[in-house]
């Protein structure tokens, strides 16, 4: 029976139907979702902010999930589906980006050692660490991860995230415990913030998960999160090793999770977990187009990531503009940015020449 369960449990998957109005262009937008409730969510606070209307519609096997969702999303609807690599073939003959629903990368554990050392900000925030009496130690106490991860990782994730909150059980911290340190930020001698460090193989490290005594934003004002970037390179190093796995990260490059990790710690992306969102949509509507421009995103093209950046083409975006676009948007590890563009098929882009290696401009049509 159990072996039933799981069979039928990998190819049936819960399906929903969101509207309301996109939250930046207020244009009516409606997404046919289907997958986890935790991704649904994610993606409506993304689409909607709180404004959304969502009605389950049950459940459908894998092989037709696609076929259900372009008829209830319509002419003018948004098709999003969290699936499985396993079976990425089944939508393999649909023109849609491919997103990985979490998105991995990694540190250069002695460059933000040499950038907090030596950026004038950084040092600020070091000296403010020492002045506010906040220091760090590592521990293996089963108690210790247990109060932690009740105290300070639950109650930390579910404020910042909400109902889009992705907590890992107890029993799998528990399962992964023994090759797991548990990174506490101390001040006055009471623990504050912790990170989880897991040695997940030979040589290899990674930051698992963080939490925040209760939960309380005062101590992320503090600066405890950074502290607790600075002791987990400090004691990395200390132990050798010179990359540090930063965990999964949602793949919109506006995600502020993303955007720490790749602009304020270096992160370049590397790997992702085994599943992706599915987007696709059969008409460019102004609520999908206010969707797009406002979310862009890294796709998985080719075995190769690309960031997507939507924006219009009337009036032609200058060179600066597209050099613009280019540095707040590109991360490490992209094999480039593609930039499409709404309106006139035929406007001509000068792309800046040091750029045209890594820039692609594409119309919405392609």
């Amino acid at each position: 029976m159990r072996t039933v369960r799981r069979w039928i449990g990998d190819r049936r998957v819960p399906v929903w139907l969101l509207e309301g109005r996109e939250r930046n262009g207020r244009e009516p937008l409606r997404i046919a979702f289907a997958g986890q409730l935790e991704n649904m969510a994610y993606i409506s606070e993304l689409a909607y902010g709180d404004s959304t209307v969502a009605v389950a519609q049950g459940w459908q096997w894998i092989k037709n999930v696609s076929s259900w969702a372009r008829r209830r999303a319509g002419d003018d609807g948004l098709v999003v589906i969290d699936v499985d690599e396993r079976w990425r073939h089944l939508f393999a003959w649909q023109r849609c980006f491919w997103l990985p629903i979490w998105l991995g990368g990694e540190i250069d554990v002695d460059a933000v050692i040499a950038r907090m050392q030596h950026s004038r900000n950084a040092k600020e925030d070091l000296r403010r660490f020492r002045n506010r009496g906040i220091a760090w130690e590592i521990t293996t106490s089963v108690e210790a991860f247990e109060h932690f991860y009740t105290t300070m990782h639950v109650p930390y994730v579910k404020n910042v995230f909400g109902d889009r909150a992705w907590v890992e059980t107890y029993e799998e911290v528990l399962q992964r415990m023994p090759q797991c340190e548990l990174l506490l930020a101390i001040q006055r001698g009471e623990p504050i913030a912790g990170q989880v460090i897991e040695y997940y193989k030979p040589g290899h490290a990674a930051e698992w998960f963080l939490g925040v005594k209760n939960g309380d934003r005062s101590y992320v004002q503090l600066g405890v999160i950074k502290a607790l970037d600075y002791f987990t390179a400090l004691h990395l190093a200390q132990r050798g090793y010179k990359k540090c796995h930063l965990g999964g990260t949602r793949p919109f490059l506006h995600d502020s999770v993303l955007h720490r990790k790749a602009r304020r710690r270096g992160m370049c992306v590397t790997d992702h977990w085994k599943k992706g969102f599915a987007l696709s949509f059969s008409r460019l509507s102004p609520g999908i187009a206010a969707f797009l421009m406002h979310n862009p995103f890294v796709y998985e093209s080719a075995g190769a990531y690309r960031g997507a950046v939507f924006i219009s083409a009337e009036p032609p975006p200058r060179s600066d503009t597209i050099r613009d676009l280019f540095n707040q948007h590109y991360i490490e590890g992209m094999s480039g940015l593609d930039i499409f563009l709404f309106g006139n098929s035929s406007v001509a882009v000068d792309l800046p020449p040091d750029l045209r290696a890594k820039v692609c401009l594409r119309h919405i049509d392609e």
